[in-house]
C-alpha cells in the first residue's frame, strides 16, 4: 500500500491531500517521516510558519508567496512544509506562478509542498504537477482511542457496547466522532455510557 510518506520519499515536490482533518493528516504524515531524514514544517494565514517539531515560529513576510519563496530558498534539504487551505490562494496567478517555478527546485532538493484542504481544486496550469491524494477518515482502531481517551478524561468505564458506538462512528472524522462520544456520555450522566 502507497503511504504519503511513500510519496515523499520519492521526491514528490508538490502534494494535494483531501482532508477535512489538516490536523491530523499534518500529525499522522510528520509520524511517519519521523526519523527518515526530513524535517518537517507548518504554514498557515494566521499562524505563519512553525517548525512542528520544536513548535517554534520562523518569521517570514506575510501572505501566501512567503512560504513558497522561504520552502525553495531557504528551507533546509528535505524539507516537508504542510499549508493549511493553501487552495484557496490558487486562483492567483501569482502563487500559481510560483508553484509553477519551484516544481523542479523541491524536486532535486528532496523538498515537498503539502496543500491540506477539504476541497482541493486545482488550476489547469499546475494539475499535472500536484499529486492529489485523499486522506482517510478514521478507522475502527482510531475512534476506539477517542472513545478510549474520553472514557478516561470522564473517569468512567469503558462501555460494554464500545464495538457497536465505534461502528457507529465510522464515516465520522476524529472531531466529530469525539463529539458524538461526548454527547453520548453527557446523555448518558457522568457515570458511563451503560
Amino acid at each position: 500500500m502507497t503511504t504519503i510518506s511513500n510519496y515523499i520519499n520519492a521526491a514528490y515536490p508538490i502534494l494535494a491531500i483531501n482532508t477535512a482533518e489538516p490536523d491530523r493528516a499534518q500529525q499522522s504524515i510528520a509520524s511517519e517521516l519521523e526519523g527518515g531524514g526530513h524535517k518537517c514544517y507548518s504554514w498557515n494565514i494566521t499562524g505563519g510558519l512553525t517548525d512542528i517539531e520544536s513548535g517554534e515560529g520562523i518569521n517570514i513576510d506575510p501572505g501566501p508567496m512567503a512560504p513558497i519563496t522561504w520552502l525553495t530558498s531557504t528551507a533546509p534539504e528535505n524539507s516537508v512544509l504542510f499549508v493549511w487551505n493553501f487552495n484557496r490562494f490558487l486562483p492567483s496567478i501569482e502563487v500559481v506562478q510560483a508553484i509553477q517555478n519551484s516544481r523542479d527546485i523541491l524536486k532535486s532538493y528532496g523538498k515537498c509542498l503539502v496543500i491540506l484542504s477539504p476541497d482541493i481544486v486545482l488550476p489547469d496550469i499546475i494539475e499535472k504537477s500536484v499529486q492529489v491524494i485523499d486522506f482517510v477518515l478514521p478507522d475502527a482502531e482510531a475512534l476506539e482511542a477517542i472513545l478510549r481517551s474520553i472514557c478516561t478524561d470522564a473517569a468512567v468505564s469503558y462501555p460494554g457496547d464500545a464495538d457497536d458506538l465505534v461502528q457507529q462512528a465510522m464515516g465520522l472524522i476524529s472531531f466529530q466522532a469525539e463529539n458524538a462520544f461526548a454527547l453520548a456520555l453527557s446523555s448518558t450522566g457522568l457515570n458511563g455510557f451503560n
